[in-house]
């Protein structure tokens, strides 16, 4: 599977990721650079005083600690499945994580809930994926918690550490706009499944390690009634809340766009306006 990927460069720890964070100035989150290899963009990093933070590759986050403390999840699966047969895909991966059990919810209004086969998560949990795995991404996750638009995977909002090994998330669709990961906050009621009922929430931080990252985009909402188009923000990743730290991980091909315009003239001289394109990589 990893001899049907176009070849990559090696990993040079000498090298700082360039990536741009325009869409999270205004949010109340932390972003953690470490040295990567090369990829082709400018510096805009956010942190809560809007300040560049690159964190060298010897030195940990001061203000996040993701430690091996918790569970750690293998994934088996590469596709994006959420059911109760087969084996640990990496969204059911998250589920196991967020919810510190084994269920996932694999459609919404109302919620329902089944039973997986991964590792229930145990606080700040490891979800540690193939070696040079090939994560075809062909459409996205019906996610009633995850405010932030088309995601290909369920919203973070716990402590995560994504150990990639080289693996590669690729959006596949040729139609479709949506991005790889969405960290932020969420609060959703467990039944008694895998546990007793109970409410769980939080703000996520998410690690990152040895990933490929390829072709996501986000896009806002076109404008109706003379209104002008919606936001496209966080083409690969978009960080709602919480920290987001990458490591030894490159970006291609990621992008963001504003939506288009409603032509419709109501009380305006002009039809609206287009969106915003901000944060083309994460």
């Amino acid at each position: 599977m990893k001899s049907s990927t176009p070849s990559r460069p090696p990993f040079s720890s000498s090298k700082w990721l360039v990536i741009t964070l325009v869409s999270i100035l205004s949010m109340p989150s932390s972003v953690f650079v470490r040295p990567t290899i090369a990829a082709s963009r400018s510096v805009a990093t956010a942190t809560r005083s809007r300040s560049p933070f690159v964190e060298p590759l010897n030195q940990s986050a001061k203000s996040r600690s993701l430690t091996p403390t918790g569970a750690t999840i293998v994934v088996t699966d590469l596709t994006q499945k959420i059911s109760d047969s087969g084996g640990c895909s990496l969204p059911e991966a998250i589920y196991a994580a967020n919810f510190d059990r084994n269920i996932a919810i694999d459609s919404t209004d109302p919620d329902h809930f089944v039973v997986t086969h991964c590792t229930p998560g145990n606080g700040d949990d490891t979800i540690v994926l193939p070696a040079g795995a090939v994560f075809q991404m062909s459409g996205i996750i019906l996610d009633a918690y995850n405010p932030n638009g088309p995601t290909a995977t369920p919203i973070i909002f716990s402590n995560i550490d994504i150990e990639a090994n080289g693996s590669t998330f690729q959006r596949v669709s040729t139609t479709g706009t949506y991005r790889a990961f969405a960290v932020g906050f969420a609060y959703i009621d467990l039944p008694n499944l895998g546990g007793p009922a109970t409410t769980v929430s939080g703000t996520g931080q998410l690690r990152i390690s040895n990933a490929y990252i390829k072709n996501f985009k986000a896009k806002g909402g076109n404008g109706a009634g003379g209104g002008g188009g919606g936001m496209g923000a966080g083409g690969a990743i978009y960080l709602q809340g919480g920290e987001l730290t990458l490591v030894n991980s490159t970006f291609e091909g990621n992008s963001a766009l504003g939506g288009n315009g409603s032509d419709q003239v109501t009380s305006f001289p002009e039809p609206g306006g287009g969106g915003g394109g901000l944060s083309g990589t994460v």
